[in-house]
């Protein structure tokens, strides 16, 4: 409730892309696997092959959180992207 109250544009913007697309814009969270081809790849792989795609953060399979886009951080199987971009792009990440 703080934030609300100290940063009121930021927990609005983050409730419109919550509740789905937003100006073609989604929030969405991506489980890392073998089979979605992000295992063992890093984040600066993903922006470079999907470069309409933000990464806001990574949970990590272990529980830790990273927040922002680290190029160098190799992404494991168990791990959950949360990524923000357009519809297409997405699709093209989930496809990868």
């Amino acid at each position: 409730m703080a934030l609300a109250a100290l940063q009121p544009l930021v927990v609005d913007f983050v409730d419109m892309l919550s509740r789905g697309r937003y100006a073609g814009v989604i929030l969405a969270e991506l489980a890392v696997t073998e089979e979605s081809g992000l295992a063992n790849g890093t984040i600066g792989e993903i922006v470079t092959a999907v470069p309409g795609v933000t990464v806001l953060g990574v949970m990590q399979s272990d529980g830790s959180v990273v927040a922002g886009s680290q190029p160098s951080l190799r992404l494991q199987s168990g791990d959950q992207l949360i990524v923000l971009g357009p519809e297409q792009e997405m699709q093209r990440l989930s496809r990868r």
